[in-house]
């Protein structure tokens, strides 16, 4: 198969399955989407970039030069060998760990909507780190909203879940408004919607543009609300309501990833505007250190992590700020592998112990010397000891530092280092190397997924301390290659990166002494109580806070318009358009694109597209059980044909065709409605009754019955007739002055046919809008007799 169809299918792929589990059973979803992604993780190795690139393009709107396009490089490979390997192994811990999560919270729903909607939001991240065009990519950017919000709020009735999805929804979607604004303006100053033609144009062509910071502040402000920059990380922690699995692939790996992945895909396009890079490290920087902080104050398992997943991606900002794109690449990948294992990690406790705060946990690595032994790794490892991929993260960050000349940027890594030294060593202590609090036992049948899972994260993150394995995943060519080696003799940032972890440690046993563990956390004077309050009263939180506020008041002033009358909806919607045509096209006509001559053949894809929809909606006509469902599947063929006629190049019968499905449609739902609920259960009773050969029988005319029919139809267009009358047609409507053949017909040479069919149609119309009032104004037989017997009763 090409590798540019192969790129298309792996972000179809999952699409298609998501829609296909439908009719699997409950539990086999996990384990169909994990292996899907296990495949698609193989063939993403296969397909690794040397020095080309792999290009899949289709036209979308092609008059504007738009496409659907994919790209694979090197940047986005390892963003898309991230987001499917990790994607692949959640899947995997689904099976064992939802089951009990879903019973501790009282949910009885079958996990297939949560296999669904992670294999859905898998697919809209492929489709953002592969894409290569402007559109292509701001429509997979909102797919990927759209699904973490799903997901965050999987457990509806919770309040605080539908809380947090509002809160990502609100502060990660809203500024996805800038980013289209700032994508349009790309487009129309550039002239071109590939992302990789802009990035080829000479360094600085976009600062000489006025509409450059318009670029530059949709784009930045778009990455920090999902990178969870200062001031928008408040919606991460929230965000932990979610099941461990949504942690892990969305809020370690990949959703908080995408900002960082846009960043570094547009930083050779924004970072020669003045001030863009001083802006990346003043917000990483500031965003590091206060979630390092955090972190360290932190008592849930899961918030800690969060606010060390804050503190680690402020970090590969300053890498990008500091111009080191390659190393910040490597910084994110092994960092999504390490902090997935330690959410998966977090989960399997939760799972064996029923505790989520490590205030009421201690001791466990004498009842889970597995669960310990992973943590070690990883947590220490993400702390930057060796021999880990870690270590090479710190060795690239105080490398980076150290190379601008910059007291104040080399000061912030090394505080960023040492705080994360800091806070993992007491995740350790207090969950493992404390005293205990209590007596845990491993419950039994706990699934051996729950240790295999994020056992095969830990070997990846460990493998990454060898510098061969960390070049091939985290360091592909055409992306600039990275020194993975222990410079001989030492600089100074190599005993930057080696000094910050006894000096982390010794804050630790600092911190520990000070507040004595546990209890000193209680007191309300201790410095996690003074944050949370200052948060309160000056923290970015309230920003969501006042939206949501502004969003309601703005909700109360719209239902006034709600006026109920349709004279006023319509003209409101009628003069919208209009005043906006007025005030805005002649503005926008001369930058418009002209559109290309339109090709005389329909393309060909589309129709065959169109062909296979049509089939699937007259399928589904005849198995939906709802007869509104059922309208609905036969007004979507009736549109679809349309479509078909506006491809053949037909849109006088196509708008036909839309008006018919349109009345047709509302008249059978205007009949429906009318239907006594008595008189339609009793036209239904005998079709539930009718035994299965019935049935069968009834299936195999209807398909016989079509099918002579396809074939006659199929039949009557291969005869041969005489072109002579056809031909006629022309020059006669050249005549009448006139300049479609239809339209002639239909007006003036079959003036008279075309004038009775109307005449037929506003009849049968006439005569269904007369009934439906009739039956609004007698009664059902019989309904006369039944009140008047209840009045005799009572």
């Amino acid at each position: 198969m090409r590798s540019d169809v192969l790129l298309a299918l792996l972000v179809g792929a999952p699409l298609g399955l998501a829609a296909a589990l439908g009719a699997m059973g409950r539990n086999r979803g996990a384990w169909a989407g994990s292996l899907l992604l296990a495949a698609e993780t193989v063939v993403l190795l296969w397909l690794r970039p040397t020095e080309g690139t792999i290009v899949f393009s289709l036209p979308w709107i092609e008059a504007w030069g738009i496409f659907l396009a994919f790209r694979l490089d090197g940047l986005a490979w390892v963003f898309a060998i991230v987001v499917t390997s990790i994607g692949a192994l959640v899947l995997a811990f689904v099976p064992a760990h939802m089951p009990h999560h879903m019973e501790t919270h009282g949910d009885r729903r079958p996990l297939r909507s949560l296999h669904q909607l992670l294999l859905f939001f898998v697919a809209s991240m492929l489709g953002v780190v592969l894409a290569d065009d402007l559109l292509t990519l701001y429509v997979c950017w909102e797919l990927i909203s759209v699904a973490s919000f799903l997901l965050i709020g999987f457990h509806l009735q919770d309040p605080e879940s539908r809380r947090a999805a509002l809160h990502s929804l609100v502060l990660t979607a809203g500024t996805g408004i800038f980013f289209f604004a700032s994508l349009m303006v790309l487009f129309v100053e550039g002239g071109n919607a590939s992302l990789h033609d802009l990035l080829l144009r000479p360094v600085g062509w976009l600062g000489e543009l006025p509409a450059a910071p318009i670029v530059a502040f949709g784009i930045l402000l778009t990455a920090a609300a999902k990178s969870v920059l200062l001031p928008f990380y408040g919606w991460l922690p929230a965000a932990m309501i979610a099941p461990t699995p949504v942690s892990a692939l969305l809020h370690s790996a990949t959703l908080v990833a995408s900002g960082v992945y846009l960043l570094a895909r547009f930083h050779p396009l924004l970072g020669p505007l003045p001030g863009v890079d001083f802006l990346l490290l003043g917000f990483g920087t500031t965003t590091a250190l206060i979630g390092g902080v955090v972190a360290l104050l932190r008592t849930r398992l899961k918030e800690v992590l969060a606010w060390s997943t804050i503190s680690y991606y402020g970090q590969a900002i300053v890498l990008i700020g500091l111009g080191a794109r390659s190393a910040a690449v490597f910084f994110f990948a092994f960092h999504a592998f390490a902090k997935a294992g330690l959410f998966l990690v977090a989960g399997a406790i939760t799972h064996t112990t029923g505790a989520e705060d490590i205030r009421a946990l201690g001791g466990l690595w004498r009842t889970h010397p597995a669960l310990a032994l992973l943590t070690l790794v990883l947590a220490l490892g993400l702390a930057g000891f060796p021999p880990t991929a870690g270590f090479w993260m710190k060795e690239l960050l105080f490398h980076a530092a150290y190379g601008s000349g910059n007291l104040g940027w080399i000061a912030a890594a090394f505080g960023a280092a040492i705080l994360s030294v800091a806070y993992f060593a007491r995740l350790l202590y207090c969950v493992f190397l404390s005293p205990p609090r209590a007596a845990y036992e491993r419950p039994r049948g706990a699934p051996l997924a729950l240790v295999l899972v994020p056992a095969a994260l830990a070997t990846i993150f460990a493998a990454g301390g060898h510098p061969t394995v960390a070049r091939f995943v985290g360091n592909p060519l055409p992306l600039d290659p990275l020194d993975l080696a222990v410079p001989s003799p030492w600089r100074p940032y190599t005993y930057a990166a080696l000094v910050c972890l006894p000096v982390g440690l010794t804050l630790f046993l600092w911190f520990l002494q000070r507040r004595p563990f546990p209890g000193g956390l209680d007191d309300p004077q201790t410095p996690n109580q003074v944050l949370r309050r200052l948060a309160r009263r000056v923290g970015f939180s309230r920003l969501f806070e006042g939206t949501m506020i502004l969003l309601g008041w703005l909700g109360g002033w719209a239902a006034r318009l709600q006026t109920g009358k349709l004279a006023h909806y319509a003209t409101f919607l009628i003069a919208v358009p209009i005043v906006a045509g007025l005030v805005f096209l002649p503005s926008a006509m001369p930058v418009l694109p002209t559109p290309p001559p339109e090709p005389e053949e329909a393309p060909l894809l589309a129709v065959v597209t169109i062909t296979l929809a049509l089939a699937a909606l007259a399928l589904a006509a005849t198995l939906v059980q709802s007869h509104v469902s059922a309208i609905v599947a036969v007004g979507g063929v009736g549109y679809l044909i349309a479509i078909l006629f506006a491809l053949l190049r037909a849109p006088d019968i196509a708008f036909v065709q839309m008006v018919v499905e349109t009345a047709t449609a509302l008249l059978l739902l205007a009949a429906l409605s009318r239907i006594p609920p008595a008189l339609r259960e009793r036209v239904l009773r005998p079709e539930a009754r009718r035994s299965r050969a019935a049935r069968a029988g009834t299936a195999i005319a209807s398909a016989l019955l079509g099918t002579s029919l396809g074939v006659a139809l199929f039949a009557s267009m291969r005869v041969v007739s005489d072109p002579t009358l056809g031909k006629a047609f022309y020059p006669l409507t050249e005549e009448t002055g006139a300049a479609s053949v239809v339209k002639t017909i239909l007006a003036d040479f079959r003036a008279m046919d075309t004038l009775g069919e109307i005449s037929v149609f506003a009849t049968a119309v006439l005569g269904v809008v007369l009934l439906i009032g009739r039956l609004r104004e007698v009664p059902p037989r019989g309904t006369a007799r039944r009140s008047e017997t209840r009045s005799k009763e009572s």
